[in-house]
């Protein structure tokens, strides 16, 4: 008959009845009066001791032996895991710091993209009018050049009266 060895408090148990299921989930403590020699013990009702620090202590000591043990890789400790949780909030508030950051170079990204657009139109908008005024001020230099004609033959015509008359 195989029996296993309790790796918490080495007590041996027949590898048949052997169940954690129908363990109680309690640290209880018991105390054995003697009756006398022959007459055996008498056992007090289990009491807990969960909130007994020393007893709890020593028991969590040595679980995270046996799981290190049966996990064959160290277990983090409350206090390790305490630390990495402080750790671990640290860097999310630094995380969520440089988020809002981000987003808000985002949004003054946005309005300033936002601000060229308004502002390529407006640029568009005065190229327009220049290449419009550039064409109107051609066609009115060609509407002049051909009033200048217009204005030299008339004065030709008006001196060559001028010397007719002054003639006769």
């Amino acid at each position: 008959m195989a029996q296993l060895i309790c790796p918490l408090c080495g007590r041996l148990v027949a590898l048949s009845i052997f169940d954690p299921s129908n363990f109680e989930l309690d640290i209880c403590s018991v105390v054995q009066t003697g009756l006398g020699r022959g007459r055996g013990f008498s056992v007090s009702d289990p009491v807990s001791v969960l909130g007994d620090k020393q007893i709890t202590g020593l028991i969590s000591d040595r679980c995270y032996k046996i799981l290190e043990m049966i996990e064959g890789k160290p277990i983090p400790t409350s206090k390790e895991v305490s630390k990495h949780n402080t750790e671990i909030s640290r860097l999310e508030e630094l995380f969520l710091h440089w988020m809002s950051e981000t987003l808000k170079l985002r949004r003054a990204r946005k309005k300033d993209e936002d601000e060229m657009a308004g502002m390529e139109d407006h640029i568009t908008y005065w190229k327009n009018e220049t290449l419009n005024l550039r064409k109107a001020q051609k066609k009115d230099e060609s509407e002049l050049g051909g009033m200048e004609d217009e204005l030299r033959y008339w004065k030709r015509l008006a001196r060559a009266r001028a010397w007719f008359m002054s003639t006769f």
